[in-house]
This record gives C-alpha cells, structure tokens and sequence, in this order.
C-alpha cells in the first residue's frame, strides 16, 4: 500500500510542476487534473465511498470550470501574446527551475514530518516503533507533507506575483490543497464535513478565479480593440 501511495505522489507531484511550468493552459489543466486526482487517493487505508466520491467530485468540478474559463477566454488574447488564452505573456522559470524548487519543497516538507514524528515519540517506550521512520518508504503523513511542501514551493511564486489569469488560479487551487495536505498529515482523518467544507472551498476558488481571469482577457481585448480604433482615426489611410 505504500508503494502506491509513493506513486500516487509522485503523479500529483508531477503534476504541478506540469500545471506551473509551460505557458499552454490546456497542459497545466492536465496538470493540474492529475495533482488532485493524486491527492484524492493518498490516503492509507483508502477513503470511503463517500469521502472518495467527495475528493474526486470536487476535482472534477475545478477541472471542468478551469477548462470552460480557459474556452471564454481565447478571444481575449492579445496579438502577439505567447501562449494559450489565460497565462500570463511573460518568460517563465521553466521546467528544471520548477523541478528544483519542487524537489526542495517535498525534501523540506519530509525533514518537517520527520522532525515531528521524532518529537511526538520523546518520552515513550524504547522498543516503540516510530511512525513513519526506520522503514523503506515514507508514510502517509510524510508523503502529506512532503507534497505539500512541493506544491507551496512551486505555486506560492505565480499566487502572488503573477498577473490576473488562469494560471494564477490554479496556483491558488494548489496552494489550497497544499493547506489541506497539511491538515490531513497533522491530524489524519477528517471527517465527511470537512471533506465537503475542502471540496467547496476548491471549486469556489477555481470559479472566482476563473470569472476574474474572463473578466481580465474581455476588459483587456476591449482595450487592445479601442486603441485600435484610436490610432486608425489619427492616422487614416489614404485613399
């Protein structure tokens, strides 16, 4: 079970780097599809029926809003803009300056899991097992905050400097469940409400974000459009 839960982070993991790194939306999208997938099944053992179809409703909501904010927002691309309609018309750090700050995340977030796992044991038996320590792979709670720490690492740069589009929602969305990554490594088990209360924070997140991007692209094109005009008037062709 641990193996696959290794795995399951590895494709979540993945995935936000996919989400941030390019400047095509529709593979962060992908992206991003996988990273909550991933981290609606890191569980040990798996969740119920009812907190799973939770888990992956709520993915699949901020996915397919995501992907309809992306389709409205094509004809607010400027001219000459790189990319797909929603990211951001800027150079980008890149894959390998993502990995990196991927992999240090996810190596600060497994020093942090292992420090407390360290901490929680002071003072117990001495032939007590540690969780999460002395064994081949990691934990849930150290794969919880080892993702967690991967997806603060490589979503907290766009969340705050980026310009009003897509990709700084789905920053946001990673932030998001980076948080709730971390609740579930400090205090395993939350239960159906609050299973419900993290899915519809995700999908309200996904739907502001996606309605301000729209709005971003139309007001933007309207502009491009107005200037257009402006300079035709100014300087008319001759006939």
């Amino acid at each position: 079970m641990t193996t696959l839960l290794v795995a399951a982070a590895v494709i979540a993991g993945a995935g936000a780097v996919a989400a941030m790194a390019p400047l095509d939306v529709r593979l962060g999208i992908v992206g991003l599809t996988a990273t909550l997938f991933g981290a609606a099944v890191l569980a040990d053992p798996l969740p119920g029926p009812a907190v799973l179809g939770i888990r992956l409703t709520a993915a699949l909501l901020s996915v397919v809003i995501l992907r309809a904010g992306a389709g409205s927002a094509s004809a607010g691309r400027a001219a000459g803009e790189r990319g797909w309609a929603g990211h951001d018309a800027v150079s980008l750090p890149g894959w390998p300056a993502q990995l990196l700050l991927g992999a240090g995340g996810a190596a600060a977030g497994l020093a942090i899991a292992s420090g407390i796992a360290a901490f929680t044991t002071v003072g117990g038996d001495v032939g007590q097992a540690t969780p999460g320590l002395g064994s081949g792979l990691p934990g849930q709670p150290s794969l919880d905050l080892a993702l967690a720490g991967l997806l603060l690492a490589v979503a907290l740069g766009p969340a705050l400097t980026g310009q009003i589009s897509l990709r700084r929602t789905m920053a946001a969305i990673l932030l998001v469940e980076a948080a709730i990554l971390v609740r579930s490594g400090l205090a395993p088990g939350p239960g159906v409400l609050e299973e419900i209360a993290f899915g519809a924070l995700v999908v309200v997140v996904a739907a502001a974000g996606s309605l301000l991007a729209g709005a971003f692209n139309h007001g933007r094109a309207q502009g491009s459009g107005s200037s257009a005009g402006r300079v035709a008037e100014l300087h008319p062709r001759r006939p």
